[in-house]
């Protein structure tokens, strides 16, 4: 629970924020200077130089200057004084007017600057309290005077202390005011910036859930959405006796869901029950259009209803909307008088500050996610065209080894052959594993890795591959590093599910699109059935590109890829 130490340290960080630090104390030592000038004047004027009055302005300005010295230095010390400086300033000005009531006139006025100070400091509470207590103590003291001579003088009485009330009440309303405001401007700046946006659009919803309730030193904040998806209404709650459970929205049933939305989405609502009223017949209630702009007093039954729902005897609710939609309704409940008219205009203009925010936190989350998505697909082809494949080749190789060996005519030759073969295939891999840490060496250009590759593939193989191009291919890396696993898998589906011993590839860029054609020189007695290459369709849509196969009777196919660039 805040307490109201640490709400005065709250508003004392607000306070010297905006204020110069110096303006009070700099008031004071001048104030005291004035008086003390005037008082020793009028001394010197009567003959009496010196006498107790005189003597509590001196230690009074001795004490107003050491505050502005310290000040002036930034003195820890400052802060220890500033919680009761407005009491130690009346306590003065009382002594001043109890053992002078002959100036008490002059020393009235001085009363006015523990409010000041009260107001500026603390605002409304602190100031009104002072005010209350210089007022009784200035018409006690004129009340004595009155009694001991015996001449009760009633104006003389009242006007003064409905002076010190007015103005003090208007100071302290205007000081009390003016800290509210800025700390409403410091939760403004604060709610863009309330926590990280990697852990999601719920972190900061319960993050500001939190700082909100406590901004009220409320008893709870509840929001209330709908999901469009799946047409639930969802409950967030943060509680002050259960911090932390805004994290968990649960699922509420349908009529819940009604009662807490009794009053239309358009409404906002400020009520208070008769307990706290000064009329008992009376209730405080207030209704804002936050859509028209208008006050409304169309729905305090509906109202009190929701009060019995909430078990509050003081809420605010208020519709959040975007996008001139309605997307949810936040409610503050608490045990006591809280909430005024202008905290709907306050929490409106916080969910205007905050939704962008929050839009944006979505969307950069469903970004991330598919671009995680994209990517694992991106590696599980990769792994398909570079880990595989590899041992597929390895065990092509091996099979073909065996029936050497049963026909006895395996030769060293083939041995070595074979372990060629896989120290190329366990180098790619390593060029893979350098790739995905981001540290594999650039291609020179798309055309001549396709032809390295399509060289060690020729000799690995025995296919002879004649690889084409067509006026300039200009691509970058990673549409390179595609292209090339696009090539490997063509060249791989060759060897395995073809009988042709020749090969083609072409690369062409046309009409800002990059084309590869992977063809198989056909074998007349073989003819090629209509297949779709899954792997290499997958990655060309990954790219925004697509893939087609083109049969020719009696002369094989060809794979054709087209990507944008």
């Amino acid at each position: 629970m805040q307490t109201a130490e640490s709400k005065h340290k709250q508003s004392r960080v607000f306070d010297t924020r905006m204020m110069p630090s110096r303006i009070i104390p700099s008031v004071r030592l001048l104030l005291i200077a004035a008086i003390s000038l005037l008082v020793l004047l009028d001394a010197w004027v009567t003959g009496q130089l010196f006498n107790l009055t005189e003597g509590i302005l001196l230690l009074y300005l001795i004490y107003s200057a050491i505050l502005y010295i310290l000040t002036v230095k930034h003195s820890p010390l400052v802060g220890a004084v500033a919680g009761w400086e407005h009491w130690a300033d009346m306590c003065w000005f009382a002594m001043l007017i109890m053992l002078n009531s002959q100036r008490s006139s002059l020393f009235f006025f001085g009363l006015f600057f523990p409010f000041l100070v009260a107001s500026f400091r603390w605002g409304l509470a602190a100031a009104m309290r002072v005010t209350v207590v210089s007022t009784l103590i200035y018409t006690v003291v004129l009340l004595a005077g009155q009694m001991r001579a015996r001449r009760f003088d009633l104006d003389h009485l009242l006007i003064p202390a409905v002076t010190l009330l007015v103005l003090g009440g208007m100071v302290s309303y205007w000081g009390g005011f003016e800290i509210l405001l800025k700390r409403r401007l410091a939760l403004l700046a604060e709610v863009t910036h309330i926590s990280n946006p990697r852990f999601g659009a719920a972190h900061t919803i319960s993050s500001l859930m939190e700082k909100l309730r406590a901004f009220y030193d409320a008893d709870c904040c509840m929001l209330v959405m709908a999901d469009l998806d799946d047409k639930e209404v969802h409950l967030r709650r943060a509680d002050r006796l259960k911090p932390g459970r805004a994290e968990r929205a649960e699922s509420i049933p349908r009529n819940l869901a009604s009662q807490l939305s009794s009053v239309p989405d358009e409404i906002a609502v400020v009520h208070q029950n008769r307990s706290y009223s000064l009329f008992p017949q009376s209730v405080r209630h207030f209704e804002y259009d936050v859509v028209q702009g208008q006050r409304m007093m169309a729905w305090r039954e509906a109202s009190e209803r929701l009060g019995t729902t909430l078990d509050a005897e003081c809420f605010v609710t208020v519709p959040i909307r975007y996008r001139n939609e309605l997307i949810g309704r936040i409610f503050l409940t608490a045990g006591k008088p809280l909430f005024g008219e202008s905290d709907i205009y306050f929490i409106v203009q916080i969910f205007e500050q905050v939704m962008p925010v929050i839009d944006n936190i979505r969307l950069v989350d469903r970004l991330a996610t598919e671009a995680g998505t994209a990517e694992r697909k991106r590696i599980a082809h990769d792994l398909h065209d570079s880990v595989i494949q590899p041992y597929i080749g390895l065990s092509l190789g091996l099979s073909s080894l065996r029936e050497k060996l049963v026909s006895k005519s395996l030769t060293l030759e083939d041995i070595n052959r074979l372990l060629d073969i896989n120290a190329e295939a366990i180098e790619d891999l390593r060029c893979y594993v350098r790739a995905l840490k981001g540290q594999a060496e650039q291609e020179d250009d798309l055309v001549s890795a396709v032809k390295r590759f399509a060289a060690k593939f020729s000799d690995a193989t025995g296919i002879a591959i004649d690889v084409e191009t067509e006026g300039t291919i200009a691509v970058n890396d990673r549409l390179a590093a595609e292209a090339l696993q696009i090539v490997s898998e063509g060249l791989s589906n060759i060897r395995r599910h073809t009988p042709s011993m020749k090969a083609k590839i072409g690369i062409a860029c046309s009409d800002d699109r990059l084309i590869l054609r992977i063809s198989d020189i056909g074998d007349a007695e073989f003819s090629a059935e209509p297949f779709v290459p899954r792997s290499i369709t997958e990655r060309a849509e990954a790219l925004g590109g697509s893939a087609g196969v083109r049969l020719l009777e009696k002369e094989g196919s060809t794979v054709v890829v087209e990507v944008p660039l």
